[in-house]
């Protein structure tokens, strides 16, 4: 998401590509699981010592990379019709669940369509100053890795109350944020909302893991990983199968159970984003887009140009053209 020089600002999109700010700071790929491409949302508040990004996701999306590097990251669940599956933790959630971020800790989650949630970055200084003069009872220890949080009710009540009225006001009156005192005082008690969050842990099963999806998203990573490293070349069900372990039927339920995509789905999707970011690398010229399809396996020219444009709203020849 691009700084436009204003305190506030906010976008309507439906390219994936527009949610690698969702986060600022963070250095993020999305990626679209499956389904229509639909419109998503993005705001975000520079508050004086802090950032508040607040993003609603249409489309079922993998979101992996790197959460920044110079603050701690809290991104709190609003909304999540169905299960997401947060990997790094090795955790699934839905709503009113708080995903807790060292400096430069990983992400790799997948979300449902209608997925909302609202993000605060805090400078690291600023946080562990946070920490030590107000919240003593946290441990240096405790605050090096991530996790999953799953607050009481209470405290997810008064956050989702907060983030709410934001968000509508940046809708309807986005000037009413743009003072230095007013962005203040919301950055005081947007703290205190997410630091009640933090602290009010419950001990919930699904924070800890359970072995058995620890598992299953240990084999999903290998074969994700195996499927990015070979994506330019044709992967057969039996070769994935073969490195996994698990029969056809085996793999294709452990890709729609988690990801809610089949293996085909998948590998598909991956290889119209990887076109597509090869294209915005590319140098335009003539032949660049039938190149850039076949080098990722779309053999049907204007195949190949029909799905790109219902994915990204746009067809090659466009995107090929924004590259300067």
């Amino acid at each position: 998401m691009s700084e436009t020089g204003t305190a506030v600002s906010r976008i309507q999109f439906s390219d994936p590509d527009h949610l690698v700010g969702a986060i600022r700071g963070g250095h993020i790929e999305p990626w679209v699981l499956g389904g229509h491409r639909a419109e998503s949302e993005l705001s975000r508040i520079m508050l004086p010592g802090s950032c508040l990004d607040q993003a609603e996701i249409g489309s079922a999306m993998w979101f992996r990379g790197e959460m920044p590097k110079d603050s701690y990251t809290m991104v709190y669940v609003t909304a999540c019709p169905e299960d997401g599956n947060s990997f790094n933790f090795n955790t699934r959630h839905r709503d009113r669940c708080l995903g807790f971020f060292a400096p430069g800790e990983a992400l790799d989650a997948t979300t449902p369509p209608g997925y909302r949630h609202g993000t605060l970055s805090i400078p690291a200084a600023v946080f562990l100053h946070a920490v030590e003069s107000r919240y003593p009872e946290f441990t240096a220890k405790s605050l090096k890795r991530g996790r999953s949080i799953f607050p009481e009710e209470n405290a997810c009540r008064n956050a989702a109350a907060l983030l709410g009225g934001i968000i509508e006001t940046v809708r309807r009156d986005p000037d009413t944020l743009e003072g230095e005192s007013t962005r203040a005082l919301l950055e005081n008690e947007l703290h205190d909302r997410y630091f009640d969050l933090l602290r009010k842990d419950q001990a919930n099963p699904m924070a800890k893991g359970n072995p058995a999806i620890t598992r299953r998203y240990q084999r999903l990573r290998f074969l994700r990983d195996f499927i990015r490293e070979n994506t330019h070349r044709p992967i057969r069900m039996d070769e994935l199968c073969a490195v996994s372990g698990l029969s056809r039927r085996g793999l294709e339920y452990l890709f729609v159970d988690v990801l809610g995509v089949g293996v085909a789905a998948f590998l598909h999707n991956l290889r119209l984003h990887g076109a597509r970011r090869e294209l915005l690398a590319t140098a335009p010229r003539h032949g660049s887009v039938k190149g850039c399809a076949l080098n990722w396996g779309f053999w049907h020219h204007g195949r190949f140009a029909s799905e790109y444009r219902a994915r990204f709203g746009e067809n090659p020849s466009e995107t090929l053209t924004r590259n300067p």
